[in-house]
């Protein structure tokens, strides 16, 4: 089931639209499912400690699900140089196999 998924997420991230929505549906999804499974993990415990501990859960997915996306915008291709006067330029930015210019 999991290689299924990463399958499906692969095929997804190769195209641009897709990404966009992908990832869009993926920013809510997984704080919910980040402070659901802190709630999970924490039953039996006092209100405060179930209550920030699923704050916690919610946060740290949000902010991997971010660090994941915007690594996946600030690849830079290796490109540096410019052949004619040798300057140090940035030609291109990749995207998960899109390329924008």
């Amino acid at each position: 089931m999991v290689g299924a998924f990463y399958i499906l997420d692969f095929a997804v991230e190769c195209f641009s639209p897709s990404a966009l929505v992908w990832n869009a549906l993926h920013a809510i999804i997984r704080p919910i499912s980040g402070a659901l499974l802190a709630l999970l993990l924490l039953d039996g415990q006092s209100l405060p400690i179930v209550v920030l501990g699923s704050l916690a859960g919610g946060l740290l997915t949000s902010v991997t699900h971010g660090v994941r996306s915007g690594g996946a915008v600030v690849l830079v291709d290796p490109a540096w140089t410019d052949r004619k006067n040798g300057q140090r330029t940035v030609h291109s930015v990749r995207a998960r196999g899109a390329e924008y210019r």
